[in-house]
C-alpha cells in the first residue's frame, strides 16, 4: 500500500507521480496546468523561488514547500501540506483552511490566521510564532507544544484540543477563551 494522499491510500502502482518545482515560473506553469496535488517546491540553492503570494484562493493537497517565502496564503485550503524552513512573517493567512499540515523551523513572526480554520495542524522544531493573530480563528487538534508563543492573538478563537504543553506565551492575548478541552500543563503566561 502508498502512503495516504488526501486521506486516500492508493496502491503503488496508482501512486500519483510527484512535480518538482524550483522557480516561480514552474509554480505558475503548475497552477495553470490545474495540478492541485503532489507537488515539491523548493527555493534552496538561491532559486526564484522565494516569495510566494499566487498560492492564495487556491485548493492544493499533499504539497511540500522548501525555504519558501509567503507573503500570503488568504483564503486557501492546504491538506496535508508541509513546510520546512519557511518565512510567514508579517503573511496573510486569513480565512484559510489548513488540515492535516506540518511546520518545521518555520519563522510566523507576526503572520495573521484571522478568520482562519486549523485542524490538525503541528508546529514543530524551531518554528517562530511571536506576535502570530489566531483572531477568531477555528483550531482544533493542534501541536504548539514547547514553542514560544510571546504575544500571540487568541482573541475570540475557538479551541479544541491544542496542545500548550511548556508553552510561554508571554503577552498573549487570551481574551474570551475556553481551554477546557486543551492540554496546557507548564504554560507559562506574564503580564498577559
Amino acid at each position: 500500500m502508498g502512503s495516504p494522499v488526501c486521506g486516500v491510500v492508493e496502491e503503488e502502482e496508482d501512486a500519483i507521480e510527484r512535480e518538482s518545482v524550483v522557480s516561480h515560473k514552474g509554480l505558475v506553469a503548475i497552477l495553470n496546468a490545474g495540478v492541485a496535488e503532489g507537488v515539491d517546491v523548493s527555493a534552496g540553492g538561491g532559486l526564484d523561488v522565494h516569495v510566494l503570494d499566487c498560492l492564495s484562493q487556491r485548493h492544493i493537497c499533499d504539497w511540500t514547500f522548501e525555504d519558501c517565502h509567503f507573503t500570503s496564503l488568504e483564503g486557501a485550503t492546504l491538506r496535508s501540506v508541509r513546510f520546512t524552513n519557511c518565512h510567514f512573517s508579517d503573511a496573510t493567512l486569513e480565512g484559510a483552511r489548513l488540515v492535516s499540515c506540518v511546520f518545521t523551523n518555520c519563522n510566523l513572526t507576526d503572520a495573521s490566521f484571522k478568520d482562519g480554520v486549523l485542524t490538525g495542524v503541528t508546529f514543530k522544531g524551531d518554528c517562530t510564532l511571536m506576535g502570530v493573530s489566531f483572531e477568531e480563528a477555528t483550531l482544533s487538534d493542534i501541536a504548539l507544544n514547547h514553542l514560544p508563543l510571546e504575544g500571540i492573538v487568541f482573541e475570540g478563537a475557538q479551541l479544541s484540543s491544542v496542545d500548550f504543553t511548556d508553552c510561554d506565551g508571554s503577552d498573549a492575548v487570551l481574551t474570551d477563551l475556553d481551554l477546557t478541552t486543551c492540554t496546557v500543563p507548564g504554560y507559562v503566561v506574564h503580564d498577559a
